[in-house]
């Protein structure tokens, strides 16, 4: 069982670059796992919410001005803001 867990905390843990994390030397007992396991989760989740709400922001000013400096500001802005929702 606690193969299984680390197993696919191992599998679901990811950097930024979507590579996958494979040099985490840790041993949990089945508690532990299940609480990281599900913390994973909840980060995974975040970081979509954040990039999909910034990309939109982006694409959104984009249609509305062509101004690609704009779209970085834009997107930015969006990223603090949800970012200090989430806090």
């Amino acid at each position: 069982m606690e193969e299984n867990i680390l197993f696919e905390l191992l599998k679901g843990a990811k950097d930024l670059t979507g590579q996958p994390e494979t040099s985490i030397p840790i041993k949990l007992d089945s508690g532990e796992a299940k609480r990281s396991l599900e913390a994973a989760h909840k980060s995974r989740h975040i970081i979509q919410a954040v990039t999909v709400s910034a990309k939109q922001k982006w694409q959104q000013h984009l249609i509305q001005t062509n101004n690609y400096k704009g779209c970085i500001s834009a997107a930015h802005k969006e990223l603090n803001s949800v970012c200090h929702k989430i806090r």
